[in-house]
């Protein structure tokens, strides 16, 4: 990484990223926000950006490697809850709207009746 990029604190990498993402036209989804958030975590963590410094943990390999193993799997498992979540939201937001025209149309026919 640069020296320049070094300098950054972790709230102006975030606003380069997804401002960059925007010059390109695109619309910031909340997928878009979550894998930068992502990225720049990682990236503060190794030193990369932020004034701190990566944190020297002197593991042994096989717990590392456990370490890393289950660090995946939760991400896998927040991931897939993360999905499940979205799709439980739109169902729920249609469900919402559906009702509201229920609601709508009985006070209609309440009011002109």
């Amino acid at each position: 990484m640069s020296s320049e990029r070094e300098k950054t604190s972790f709230a102006e990498a975030m606003q380069i990223d997804l401002n960059s993402l925007k010059l390109f036209g695109r619309k910031i989804k909340p997928e878009d926000y979550e894998a930068t958030f992502s990225k720049n975590s990682l990236h503060q963590d190794l030193g990369y950006i932020g004034a701190t410094h990566p944190h020297v943990y002197d593991l042994d390999d096989d717990t590392r490697d456990r370490l890393i193993a289950h660090s995946r799997q939760d991400i896998v498992l927040t991931y897939v809850a993360l999905i499940n979540t979205r799709k439980e939201l739109r169902g729920l937001r249609a469900f919402v709207v559906l009702l509201s025209i229920i609601n709508t149309a009985l006070l209609s026919i309440l009011v002109f009746r």
